[in-house]
């Protein structure tokens, strides 16, 4: 029996999407994704809520808005799908939530030691309706699972579910931008 509910307080984040959980170095993690980020008046909108699992307090809010961020730079915009790999988070991008502002198609990379976005990659490629080919969800395959599998980012398309896959970051950091 369920006596009640506590919401999370999500900030000033708005429009709340996805959640998953995670460790790193021994400290755990509960990870969402908010389609309209700090204020869904922003035309490039979108952040990352990091909580802690036990208490559900808010511990940091990553936003890179691509208005924001050098020319590039990672960058967040309309995050939705989420999935975690060792020290790696990967969202995927979506449409503005209110369905009309803008689309995304662009994956990003958080690194969980730091908690700051290192890499986005956009195909911005088009799809037979010639919309953009907005990302829903993501998935790290994880080699601990499959075994002889390369560490990949899985993610599916809004407009025609097809499924793509991307090598993940290399264990260094010189492929990230700083």
């Amino acid at each position: 029996m369920i006596n009640g509910v506590k919401c999370l307080d999500t900030g000033v984040n708005r429009s709340a999407k996805t959640s998953s959980g995670t460790a790193v170095g021994g400290k755990e993690y509960m990870f969402v994704t908010f389609m309209g980020g700090t204020g869904l008046d922003q035309a490039d909108c979108g952040s990352v809520g990091v909580f802690d699992p036990q208490s559900n307090a808010l511990i940091k809010i990553i936003q890179a808005r691509k208005s924001v961020v050098p020319k590039g730079a990672p960058y967040i915009m309309y995050p939705h799908g989420l999935s975690a790999y060792q020290d790696r988070l990967v969202i995927t991008s979506t449409v503005h939530p209110d369905l009309k502002t803008g689309v995304g198609d662009a994956i990003t990379v958080i690194d969980l030691n730091t908690l700051e976005p290192i890499r986005t990659s956009s195909s911005q490629t088009r799809s037979r309706w010639a919309f953009p080919r907005r990302r829903s969800r993501s998935c790290l395959c994880d080699p601990s699972i499959v075994p002889g599998a390369a560490p990949a980012v899985l993610s599916t398309r809004c407009s025609d579910s097809k499924p793509g896959r991307s090598p993940t970051m290399r264990r260094t950091r010189a492929s990230a931008h700083r």
